[in-house]
């Protein structure tokens, strides 16, 4: 939009002012029928645009972007998805878990789907988001196998009790806190994937061979930091095959 009313050299911004403009001021110009999508949406950001370009200030688009954006508080799971060389494809499935978007059984069930309500992990209670996490005796098993990895040694309780721990725990920069929060993110990924597999295809995987996917995963990230080798690390390194 700024580039539309400076002086800038683009063929695209002289093609809009002499065929689409046709002279007229940008700010009085009426809407037209025929007008793109692109150019719809400019001229319906004038009321937000005006107050901001009219101060005669140079502006670039963050700051501009800065300026419009509507912002909120962080939530307090954030860092759990968002971090530092963690997987996108993890991170979006474990957002999705926490707002509860997954399309778990008991969500189909509500939305008028006609499904069987079982938990194809376990095959003995109903598919929820808090029982398919933590509280199905497969993705029990797997996540109480990542935290002895880790050296940790707690019971496994439900989604609700897991997730206030990470956010409590999984804190700071040390190779621990990198290591648990990937894992995590790599468990809720494929235990889902699991989910998916036998729902779909029909085929399963043990506890050991999940397992062995969410540690490749964290092999693979923990070789591309730099890692101080003190005796809490090296223990982890070599528990989880980095060393």
């Amino acid at each position: 939009m700024q580039n539309l009313l400076i002086d800038r050299e683009s063929l695209w911004i002289a093609w809009v002012r002499e065929y689409v403009m046709r002279g007229a001021d940008f700010w009085q110009l009426e809407c037209k029928p025929h007008f793109s999508w692109c150019m719809k949406r400019l001229l319906k950001l004038r009321v937000v645009a005006h107050p901001i370009l009219s101060t005669g200030v140079v502006l670039t688009v963050r700051t501009i972007w800065e300026d419009i954006r509507e912002t909120a508080v962080p939530v307090e799971w954030h860092k759990l998805i968002w971090f530092a060389l963690h997987i996108p494809k993890h991170a979006v499935i474990a957002w999705m878990t926490i707002l509860n978007r997954l399309p778990s059984k008991d969500r189909l069930i509500r939305m008028g789907i006609e499904v069987d309500s079982v938990c194809v992990n376990c095959g003995v209670e109903t598919e929820t988001r808090s029982h398919l996490f933590f509280t199905c005796s497969y993705s029990k098993e797997v996540w109480k196998r990542i935290l002895q990895l880790c050296g940790v040694h707690r019971s496994v309780s439900n989604w609700e009790d897991e997730l206030g721990w990470a956010v409590r725990h999984l804190k700071g920069r040390s190779f621990i806190v990198f290591v648990l929060k990937l894992a995590w993110q790599a468990y809720v990924y494929y235990v889902w994937e699991e989910r998916n597999r036998r729902c779909f295809r029909g085929t399963f995987r043990s506890v050991d061979s999940l397992l062995h996917c969410i540690q490749d995963v964290v092999r693979i990230r923990a070789h591309t930091k730099n890692i101080r080798l003190d005796d809490v690390n090296k223990n982890i390194c070599v528990a989880w095959g980095i060393l």
